[in-house]
């Protein structure tokens, strides 16, 4: 009877450890991650630490998730504090702080949305439409 009772908080403690570790992942999840989500997209914040215009890339560094690379696609959009409409990834630099919402294709992160912090980007993408 003893080496029920044990088997059973055993049990219980792994079950707790494996669902627990579940509901701290969802919580984590901001609410740009659970829109990109709904879209079919990913996000991913941080600041610009390389742009490759030749490329076609732009490397971003988020504090304490490492950095990305990913390449821009001729349906690509950018958008910039300092520009309403037509930006490109020429209006960015090393230091910029941005967020990019994009899709893994064929292995490379591929860019559908890169926007300034502070651009308000679907402000301007709701008056392009």
């Amino acid at each position: 009877m003893k080496k029920s009772w044990i088997r059973g908080v055993a049990a219980a403690v792994v079950a707790t450890a494996v669902f627990g570790s579940a509901f701290v992942a969802q919580a984590g999840d901001t609410k740009e991650e659970k829109k990109a989500a709904k879209q079919g997209e990913e996000f991913f914040d941080g600041e610009v630490s390389a742009v490759d215009f030749k490329a076609g890339t732009v490397t971003i560094k988020k504090k304490d998730a490492g950095t990305m690379t990913f390449t821009a696609a001729q349906a690509s959009k950018f958008y910039v504090k300092q520009k309403k409409t037509g930006a490109a990834l020429t209006d960015f630099k090393v230091g910029d702080k941005v967020e990019v919402w994009y899709t893994v294709d064929k292995g490379t992160p591929t860019i559908h949305t890169l926007a300034e912090q502070g651009s308000h980007a679907e402000k301007k993408a709701k008056k392009a439409e």
